[in-house]
């Protein structure tokens, strides 16, 4: 499969897709799930998060939409750092 990437009304040149799982596949939910099942799993290792009462809610999942939540911009940030290794991870 070949793409191209429209930006701004520019064109990049074709790209060689050399493997893919395409949207709306049988098999592309459940390697979605998996995906951000990673997410969820080593941001909970954090213990970062929004206490309410007992529980700790660090994020948010909706759809394909991540919202991380914390009262401070250092665990935020721990966050940020976090996701950024499990997506280096998963190269």
């Amino acid at each position: 499969m070949f793409v191209v990437i429209r930006w701004n009304g520019a064109l990049s040149k074709t790209l060689y897709v050399q493997s893919d799982v395409r949207q709306g596949g049988c098999i592309s939910r459940t390697i979605f799930n998996m995906f951000v099942n990673a997410f969820i799993v080593h941001l909970r290792e954090l213990s970062v998060g929004c206490h309410i009462g007992t529980k700790v809610v660090g994020c948010l999942f909706y759809a394909d939409d991540i919202i991380p939540l914390s009262p401070s911009i250092v665990g935020l940030q721990r966050m940020l750092y976090k996701c950024v290794g499990v997506l280096r991870s998963s190269i």
